[in-house]
């Protein structure tokens, strides 16, 4: 989070921004089912995603939402439910409030 006004020139509020980590991005119309397959195979095989490059060791499931600024995509959104993550509320899509 860079706070407002922290340089001269920043347009609006608070930004949030992303660093090195990892996100999936999708479109919305794809499949709820399929996007929770995605969901579910990527955080059942973090070990084999680990073993696959270093960078990816910082992907852990106590903080799953790092650098995510974008609402999720319903699918994933069941997932996590489903497992049992914290979710921030600005993560929820507008059509699962």
């Amino acid at each position: 989070m860079i706070p407002a006004n922290t340089y001269p020139g920043q347009l609006s509020g608070d930004v949030i921004t992303g660093g090195a980590t990892f996100m999936f991005v999708v479109r919305k119309s794809l499949s709820d089912d399929l996007v929770h397959k995605m969901t579910k195979l990527i955080w059942d095989n973090l070990d084999e995603i680990h073993k696959s490059a270093a960078v990816l060791k910082q992907i852990k499931k106590e903080t799953p939402f790092i650098g995510v600024n974008t609402p999720l995509h319903k699918g994933a959104l069941r997932y996590y439910r489903e497992a049992g993550f914290k979710i921030p509320d600005r993560l929820i899509p507008p059509e699962a409030k």
